[in-house]
């Protein structure tokens, strides 16, 4: 497939009356050669499922079943078969384990929250074929979901290069947190989303973290973790959601905080990646 594909969003409509909308973003700039037919027909699909009654083209039920054996969460999108008197929600009650018989089949992985390697979106319905061009073998993003019964967006170290078209769509109040010392992330690019915010009028809270590098709450990585910081992080994102959940950013209106402890002479060139 060597023609560029521009954005294309399919809606759906929940059973509360919700609008749902799937995005898929256009192909990744300059570089079509790394999209197949076989990947434009799988984006589709994907963009299709209906996560309450749908069926996927083969006639296999849809079920979303949560990812209790991870620390990522996010919800396993199960195409299966369902024995007749089966609901759902019991089917999704006995397959939450890692391990799955060879009649079921999991289509796709679904983030309602952001992870910190899912930095594009409130919510992600992950597909693979990005990481041929990155060389690398983790999920990239293919399908964006915008809810509007999403309560809040949490972002760590991520998330600056979200689209504008995405942050118009987002309803939900965003908890930015960076470090002053990430590699990955600039400050220069803190800024720029942060100006984005602004000027769609969305709510948010962004820390900027004194001397924190790229993945200081991974406490896998020695080199990078802090534990005094993490737990501050943690604690900030708590004190974030039980404000959200006790009406702090009504409708309506545009509330933002930033706060920011960095050096006179910071210098992204000189950020370096840890271990």
């Amino acid at each position: 497939m060597n023609a560029p594909r521009a954005q294309e969003i399919t809606e759906h409509t929940a059973p509360n009356g919700t609008v749902e909308l799937a995005t898929r973003p256009a192909t990744f700039p300059g570089h079509p050669e790394i999209y197949s037919n076989k990947d434009s027909e799988t984006e589709k699909e994907l963009a299709q499922i209906d996560f309450y009654n749908g069926k996927t083209k083969d006639g296999l039920d849809v079920v979303l079943v949560p990812k209790t054996y991870s620390t990522s969460p996010g919800l396993n999108v199960h195409a299966a078969n369902l024995p007749a008197g089966m609901s759902r929600l019991d089917y999704a009650a006995a397959h939450t384990g890692k391990a799955h018989s060879s009649n079921v089949k999991v289509i796709a992985k679904y983030k309602q929250t952001i992870p910190t390697h899912f930095t594009y979106s409130p919510s992600i319905l992950g597909y693979y074929h990005l990481s041929r061009f990155l060389d690398a073998g983790h999920v990239e993003t293919v399908v964006v979901n915008v809810r509007k019964d999403v309560a809040a967006n949490l972002i760590f170290y991520g998330g600056v290069t979200t689209g504008e078209d995405v942050i118009a769509a987002v309803t939900a109040p965003i908890l930015g947190v960076f470090g002053e010392v990430d590699h990955v992330i600039s400050l220069d690019a803190v800024h720029k989303f942060r100006g984005n915010l602004e000027r769609h009028r969305k709510s948010y809270e962004f820390k900027v973290f004194a001397e924190m590098p790229q993945g200081w709450l991974n406490d896998t990585m020695p080199g990078r973790y802090r534990q005094a910081q993490s737990e501050a992080a943690w604690a900030m994102m708590i004190d974030f959601l039980n404000r959200v959940y006790a009406g702090a950013y009504p409708p309506g209106r545009a509330r933002s905080r930033f706060d920011s402890d960095i050096s006179v002479d910071y210098d992204f060139k000189k950020n370096v990646r840890l271990e």
